[in-house]
């Protein structure tokens, strides 16, 4: 061997030696494709399986039912809403044929099934207002006007609310369930540049019997940039407001989620805060102001004497009396689109991203009401189904224990007395 054949093999076994290979990180774990959730039923909602964005499902009798807002990616399909029986997932046979086709509606931007017998659905799109039968499909009645695209109900009457176009009142109407006949009950006005706007109706039985509407007047100030929030209480049998709280939230700003009414106390949700109101005295009783939430896209949730919020990735627990926080999750369980939560058996349950797992899947979160550690979740709706995009809100039947989500494909029913699943065999 030469010299220079030493030389050089000298050095390559050196920088060998001294040059070591940085670590390679190793693979994540295989995931079982084994589904944790006990599923009843699943129902596709559009008969392709188009995807779509949901509002907050609820109950009619023996019926649940979920109304679409949004399709993902198609334009030549209506929204419209799927009635199914809570027990065997089987269509509403007055329902059964493809959303959109029974009823259809542009940009259904809230709606609600309410009624006396818990029978009428009403959808409002900012446009018009339309109520149907769910037993047998037809139309009540229909209201073409200018509206914010927000209603609730309380007792045999709707309530919502318009602007005038050049935005100095702000008129809030009471709609008769049953016949679509519609009056005016209150006028907010411009006052020193704030525009009003009526939001977030709500109905509270006083002591005394009266039919209370508490509502909130969010109203913003374009040429400072400066918003500001009123609290309404108006007692609907004497035609007179009760009770205001003027600029509640140091932020100016509010979430339009309808607030908790428990017994004689309200439960509100400004962007960055939360307060406790008692209804009789207008007072507040407590409250808290963040510098980073968004409480803007979950109603908060009442049980066992607890108030539970979420913002875009907190979830925090108060006790309802005092105030007082008694536990606050962050960065666990992102919000995807936010949705009601549900609380059954000591458990809240919720849909988001998980944004402990390395690949952020969107799950089904249940989550212990008393410390708010995570329980279980899930997403696969099947074995060796592929991972589902779990979202939107939850109803639980508190007689059955059955959870209905959507998975943007399909409606799910799930029996939460006999979920988690065993997997590990």
């Amino acid at each position: 061997m030469t010299k220079m054949a030493i030389y050089i093999y000298l050095f390559s076994v050196i920088f060998t030696i001294g040059c070591k290979k940085p670590p390679i990180d190793p693979p994540p774990p295989v995931e079982n494709t084994k589904t944790n959730l006990s599923v009843v039923w699943q129902n596709v909602f559009y008969s392709d399986s188009t995807a779509a964005y949901f509002h907050d499902p609820y109950f009619s009798n023996e019926y649940v039912a979920f109304c679409n807002y949004q399709l993902v990616g198609v334009s030549n399909l209506n929204a419209g809403i799927g009635v199914y029986n809570k027990e065997t997932g089987v269509r509403h046979t007055l329902w059964n044929n493809e959303p959109g086709s029974t009823f259809n509606m542009t940009g259904i931007s809230d709606w609600k099934i309410c009624g006396q017998n818990n029978n009428l659905a009403a959808f409002c799109n900012g446009s018009a207002i339309k109520c149907y039968d769910i037993n047998d499909g037809s139309e009540i009645w229909s209201i073409t006007d200018d509206f914010l695209p927000r209603i609730n109900d309380f007792g045999p009457y709707l309530y919502c609310s318009d602007v005038s176009a050049n935005r100095t009142n702000a008129n809030l109407y009471r709609i008769e369930l049953e016949t679509g006949a519609k009056t005016r009950l209150f006028t907010a006005y411009k006052t020193n540049g704030y525009e009003p706007s009526l939001e977030s109706y709500s109905g509270w039985i006083s002591p005394w019997g009266d039919s209370i509407l508490i509502f909130q007047n969010r109203q913003w100030n374009f040429p400072i940039s400066d918003g500001k929030v009123d609290i309404y209480a108006y007692n609907l049998k004497a035609d007179t407001v009760l009770w205001i709280i003027e600029d509640i939230s140091n932020d100016g700003n509010s979430s339009i989620q309808k607030p908790n009414i428990v017994e004689n106390s309200l439960f509100f949700q400004g962007i960055k805060s939360q307060h406790c109101i008692d209804l009789v005295s207008g007072e507040i009783v407590w409250e808290h102001e963040y510098d980073n939430a968004g409480f803007a896209s979950v109603e908060n949730l009442y049980a066992d004497g607890k108030i539970f919020a979420r913002s875009q990735d907190n979830l925090i627990a108060y006790d309802a009396q005092t105030g007082t926080t008694l536990w606050e999750i962050d960065n666990t369980y992102g919000l995807q689109t936010g949705g009601r939560m549900g609380y059954y058996q000591g458990n809240i349950f919720l849909t988001g991203i998980d944004l402990k797992h390395y690949l952020r899947y969107p799950q089904l979160f249940c989550i212990n009401a008393i410390d708010g550690s995570l329980k279980w979740k899930g997403n696969r709706v099947y074995d060796g189904a592929p991972i589902g995009n779990m979202k939107d809100g939850v109803i639980i039947d508190q007689n059955t224990g059955y959870l209905y989500v959507n998975d943007s494909y399909r409606i799910i029913c799930i029996d939460l007395n006999n979920t988690p699943l065993d997997i590990s065999k």
